[in-house]
Formats: structure tokens, sequence, C-alpha cells
């Protein structure tokens, strides 16, 4: 399977998507704009950038975090069902020990005291103490948005260009005619070849 088809298979179809209450919120504000193909399209640049916005936007301790990825999607110009499923990276079953590390980094970052050693999901909870931890958990849950969005970018980019040139690579064993004539090492199209697929 490649990676065109793995995205194709775990992000939702583009009719599915525009029934989604979010979608219709966002298609009042940018109408038929949002209808441009570079949004739908499974290449290498726009997956990957998809993404790293769904790897940033989960990491930020915020709600309507698909809508918010669907419209850095729409400005960036990257896959949006992508940016929008790699959101769901944030779920009640990963969000407590992240936001708990990140308060640690962020502490740690401002020489602050560790003042609160367990964290409690509760709205309650989170009242009472949100004017002590909002700024370290913030400075936390940025510094690893980042860190995801780089990490996620260039590691989609880098197998998408790996199995790209292995599967060119492959075809030039099993298909001899396909050898350009003179060259040694058959690859004297550059690493490129592959991306005019993508």
């Amino acid at each position: 399977m490649s990676l065109r088809d793995f995205f194709r298979h775990i992000t939702p179809a583009r009719h599915n998507v525009h029934k989604h209450r979010h979608y219709r919120m966002i298609g009042q504000v940018f109408g038929k704009r949002l209808h441009d193909p570079e949004l739908w399209r499974l290449t290498r640049r726009s997956v990957a950038g998809g993404v790293a916005v769904g790897a940033f936007i989960a990491a930020l301790p915020i709600f309507g975090q698909m809508l918010l990825a669907a419209v850095i999607a729409f400005w960036l110009r990257v896959n949006l069902p992508t940016a929008v499923v790699f959101t769901w990276l944030s779920n009640p079953i990963t969000f407590p020990p992240f936001f708990y590390v990140s308060y640690k980094l962020g502490n740690r970052l401002l020489g602050l005291p560790m003042e609160y050693k367990e964290f409690h999901l509760s709205l309650t909870w989170l009242g009472s103490v949100i004017h002590d931890i909002w700024l370290p958990v913030l400075i936390g849950c940025l510094i690893f948005g980042i860190a995801g969005a780089i990490v996620g970018y260039y590691t989609v980019s880098g197998m998408w260009r790996l199995l790209l040139m292995r599967k060119r690579d492959h075809r030039r064993t099993t298909r001899p005619f396909m050898r350009v004539p003179g060259s040694s090492d058959d690859s004297s199209g550059g690493p490129d070849d592959g991306d005019k697929t993508d």
C-alpha cells in the first residue's frame, strides 16, 4: 500500500466532510473557495502539510480543534481531511498525560516549582487552578505542537519520497527497457523523478 492509499483510507471522503457541521460553518465564511482542489489533493506536500497542521493544533489546549485545523488547512492550501483527522491525536486517553508533561516542561523553562503533582480533568478542578497553570501549560503545549508539526511534516514527506524512489527503482529492475542508455546506476534523472507523480 502506498502512502497515498493509506491516507485515502484513514481520511474521510470529500462528500462526507461536506456534511459535517464544522465544514458547513467554515463554508459560510469561505464559500465556493472551499472547493479548491488543493484542499483535497493527496500529494506529498499537501498531505505532509495536513499532518503538520493537525499535529500542531492537537497539542493546543483549546476547544474546536477540528474547526481551527480546517481553517488553517484552507489558509495554507494543504489537505483538509488530513489536518482534521490528525487533531484526533488529542483525545480523552492521550490528553491527560500530555497536559501534565506540557505543564512540567513549561514549569522547567520558566524556572517555576511543580505545585501540582497530578491533574484532574474536571471543570471544577481546572477552574480552581487555571490561574496557576495556564502559562506553563501553554508554553509546553506550543513547544510540543511546533515539534510535532516539524516531525510530522518531514516524516511523511521523507517516507513518501522514499516509497516513490523504491517504486521507481523496482520498475527499472523489472523492466530493463526503462533504464537510461549510458547510465551505470540507472538514476541519471536524479531523486526528483519520483516526485512527478506525487
